[in-house]
């Protein structure tokens, strides 16, 4: 809640993802650019883009890096996107906290569940156990709490900055500046005070 955090994470996110960050279409016609394709395909995305708010997407989860350490993007065929004539790929970004961190176990088919993050046996990660509401949302709190469900690897992924070898999980980049700011606010409300 620190106004100059707040602020720094505003120009941050704004600066990196400033229009959006869109692919550049490059097919050849033998050795020569397609330059009408590469228009098509670009226009193409772009409308697409526009349809889901990928730009504010890619903000929302760039700025996730800082207070949640990441979050996870998932891809789902969406109908409605198919009725408007783009590609009918819908994308949501989701807080870390939909991960079920309590869920640990070893399944029949030789994967192994990590704090809700399933792996194969030779450690790539297969699925997400994933809460379908945020945990925090209190209604329909007791009945829904415990019933994560699983989430291919395939159609969502974990975005995060990983500071260690061995670490699944993220931390959030302001994790070792969170007691400085809070003394400094402590120190311009002292100032403030005797000014």
């Amino acid at each position: 809640n620190n106004p100059n955090i707040s602020g720094a994470l505003r120009k941050i996110c704004n600066n990196v993802v400033f229009k959006g960050i869109m692919p550049q279409a490059q097919l050849m016609r033998g050795d020569v650019a397609d330059e009408g394709n590469n228009r098509l395909v670009e226009h193409q995305f772009k409308k697409w883009a526009k349809q889901v708010k990928f730009r504010s997407k890619q903000k929302l989860a760039a700025r996730s890096l800082w207070p949640d350490g990441g979050c996870f993007v998932r891809g789902f065929a969406s109908e409605t996107l198919h009725k408007r004539g783009v590609v009918p790929l819908g994308i949501e970004v989701l807080e870390v906290d939909h991960l079920d961190r309590d869920r640990n176990e070893e399944l029949e088919s030789g994967n192994v569940i990590n704090r809700g993050i399933e792996y194969t046996p030779d450690g790539f990660v297969a699925a997400y156990w994933l809460f379908p509401n945020h945990p925090g949302n209190t209604r329909n709190f007791m009945r829904r709490m415990h019933q994560s469900e699983r989430v291919s690897a395939d159609t969502c992924f974990l975005i995060m900055d990983p500071e260690r070898p061995s670490q699944s999980l993220p931390i959030p980049l302001l994790a070792s500046v969170i007691m400085s700011m809070h003394n400094f606010n402590e120190y311009q409300d002292a100032e403030q005070i005797a000014a």
